[in-house]
This record gives structure tokens, sequence and C-alpha cells, in this order.
């Protein structure tokens, strides 16, 4: 049901390449408006764009604790967190595992380059390199760890509610 809510409601994709579609309406108000927040944000400057940063880049954070809580206070969710940190030690032989981590860990400090770059601004030119790339990776790390606990949270959940095992979820 969620699925072909996403892919049917949100995303509405086509049946095929050779069908375009066309522009999805809600999709296309939420990207201008994060354009016009970019261009506003752009327009005094460099001291504009640290302001922005300072209250834009902990609100994924704070979006994130608040769905932790959340998912931390609905029936399942202890099965749900238990299964994330129950691994399969079997399936570790698995070249596909092994490919989804290595495309998670790129896709996940890919998408945090600005955060990078970002990051690197403010820092004194005198900063160690060798201990900021250690503070990044373990960042990324624990917010990667924090966020699969909130995934597997509403998976708990949604096992509890359904009778499915999680592991078909």
């Amino acid at each position: 049901a969620v699925r072909s809510f996403w892919r049917e409601e949100v995303l509405q994709v086509s049946s095929g390449v050779d069908e375009t579609g066309g522009l999805v309406g809600p999709l296309c108000g939420w990207y201008a408006l994060v354009w016009a927040v970019v261009c506003l944000g752009a327009c005094d400057g460099a001291s504009s764009i640290g302001a922005l940063n300072k209250l834009l880049m902990p609100m994924p954070f704070a979006v994130l604790a608040a769905f932790f809580a959340r998912a931390v206070t609905l029936p399942g969710a202890g099965a749900g967190i238990r299964t994330l940190f129950s691994p399969d030690f079997a399936a570790i032989w698995s070249p596909s595992i092994w490919v989804a981590a290595v495309s998670q860990l790129f896709f996940g400090v890919s998408a945090g380059l600005g955060t990078l770059t970002t990051y690197a601004s403010f820092s004194p030119p005198s900063t160690p390199v060798g201990r900021s790339a250690i503070i990044v990776s373990l960042s990324n790390s624990a917010f990667s760890l924090f966020a699969g606990g909130t995934v597997f949270g509403f998976l708990g959940f949604i096992s509890h509610t359904t009778g499915e095992p999680l592991e078909s979820l």
C-alpha cells in the first residue's frame, strides 16, 4: 500500500520510457520553494548563507529526532530496533550485501558533500585534516545508526500492526 501510494500518487510514475507523463504539481511546488529559499539566502552573499546554514543544518537532525521519538513510542518498535542490531552473519558473505553497504556509504558521504564544504569553510586553516576526517566519519556512522533505529522502529510497528514478520517487510 505504501509503495503503490509513493509510486502512483506522489511520483506518478509512468508505465514506461515511451510515456513521459507530466509535471507533478506538488513536487514542482516544493522544488520551487527550495530554490526560492536558496536564492533568497544567497542574495546578500556569504554572510546570509552562513546565517541560513546555522538555521538549516540542524533541521534534518531535529526532524529525525522527532521521528525517532515517535517511533520508539509505538507498539512493536522494540522488536524492530532489536532486529536492526541482530545481524545475520551468514549473509555477510553475499556480494549483494557488500554492494548495498558500499552504495549506502558512498551515498551518505556524497549527500553530505554540501555539509562537508560548509564545515570546511567555517574551519580555520590550521584545523587538523585527519581529526576532521575522523569526526565526519564517526558522525556519518552515528547519524546512519540513528536513522536506522528510526526506520526499524517504524518497521517493528508495521510488523506488530499487520502481523507480518519483520523479515518480509
